[in-house]
């Protein structure tokens, strides 16, 4: 798997942002009302959503807790045949993080990805 090592920080933020207010509003809830679950601030669910912020692997837990999702469904793309800029972006992100923090939950979300590229590729 080639990794894409000028990977602009800001662009991973922004893919995982994304993630973040799509899963929220697809349940329903305010940027306030994640805020209270995750016990963050409506500033820094903003921020996070904007892609302003780097957020840490327990924050990202606490979030997928508060969705309702598993982990990896934030890195999860849902693409029309391959997986395109966007996907690799996310893998990277995923790898990144695997680099960065190495904890099995990230793991876990790099190898969801890599089997959904796989899946797009075919």
């Amino acid at each position: 798997m080639a990794r894409n090592e000028n990977l602009d920080k800001s662009k991973a933020q922004i893919l995982f942002g994304k993630r973040v207010r799509k899963l929220r509003k697809a349940r329903g809830l305010t940027q306030e009302n994640l805020a209270e679950k995750i016990g963050k601030t409506v500033d820094t669910v903003s921020n996070i959503e904007r892609g302003f912020t780097s957020t840490p692997i327990p924050t990202m837990e606490l979030i997928a807790e508060a969705l309702e999702v598993e982990l990896q469904e934030f890195f999860i793309i849902r693409a029309t045949g391959g997986h395109g800029e966007e996907g690799q972006e996310a893998l990277d992100f995923v790898q990144g993080m695997l680099d960065r923090y190495g904890t099995a939950k990230t793991k876990e979300a790099l190898l969801a990805c890599e089997k959904l590229l796989a899946i797009g590729q075919t």
